[in-house]
C-alpha cells in the first residue's frame, strides 16, 4: 500500500487524542501542514504530522490529498508565515492564515500546493 500524503487546507485544524470532538487537543496542523495519513474512519482520519511527528485525528475535511512528488515539490519550497496574519484567496474561499502557516519562500500573490491554485 502507498504511503497516503495530505497537506491541510484551514488556518488551524485540531489534532484531537481520539476521533471525537470532545477528544482532548494535543496538537494543531497549520494551513499548508504537510501530513501521513495513518486511517480513514470518516468524518476523522488518523494523521501523523511531518513537522513535529505528532500524531492524532482531525477531521477529513481539514485536508486534501497530494502524490509524494507533490509533497516533496511543496516541501522543498515553504517556509514560515512571519507576519501576525494574512489572507489567501482559495478554491474554497477566503481564509486568514496566521503566524507560522506554511507558505512559498518566496511569498507572491499566487502559489500552488498540488493542483490548487492560492
Amino acid at each position: 500500500m502507498s504511503q497516503k500524503l495530505a497537506y491541510c487546507i484551514v488556518s488551524i485544524s485540531p489534532i484531537r487524542a481520539e476521533a471525537s470532538d470532545r477528544a482532548e487537543m494535543v496538537s494543531q496542523l497549520l494551513f499548508g501542514e504537510i501530513v501521513q495519513i495513518e486511517e480513514i474512519k470518516s468524518p476523522w482520519c488518523k494523521i501523523n504530522s511531518y513537522m513535529d511527528n505528532y500524531s492524532g485525528y482531525i477531521d477529513l475535511k481539514h485536508v486534501h490529498f497530494l502524490s509524494e512528488k507533490e509533497v516533496n515539490r511543496w516541501l522543498d519550497g515553504i517556509g514560515l508565515l512571519n507576519d501576525l496574519q494574512c489572507r489567501v484567496k482559495t478554491p474554497w474561499g477566503e481564509q486568514r492564515l496566521v503566524k507560522g502557516s506554511y507558505i512559498p519562500f518566496e511569498f507572491r500573490p499566487e502559489f500552488t500546493i498540488g493542483n490548487h491554485q492560492f
